[in-house]
């Protein structure tokens, strides 16, 4: 199995629901991200994926995500 792995950071803010107490206010976090891409068998040109294709593809999720209020964003609104 070869795996590749590509890590990253965003901040971003939040607040917790129905939470009695300083973390029911917004507040912001620098959020880590780590995203492992594995496959068990390599390219004719001996790469399992190109590294810069999982990094493209991990900074174009962590960009809309980066520098905003996660609780706004319809599929962690709940």
């Amino acid at each position: 199995m070869y795996r590749i792995t590509v890590k990253s950071h965003f901040s971003a803010a939040h607040h917790l629901r129905n939470y009695k107490g300083n973390c029911e206010n917004v507040h912001g976090h620098n959020w880590e991200v780590q995203v492992t891409a594995k496959c068990s068998e390599l390219s004719d040109n001996g790469i399992a994926i190109d590294f810069r294709d999982l990094k493209d593809a991990t900074l174009s999720i962590i960009n809309k995500l980066d520098h905003i209020d996660l609780n706004s964003i319809d599929y962690l609104k709940e």
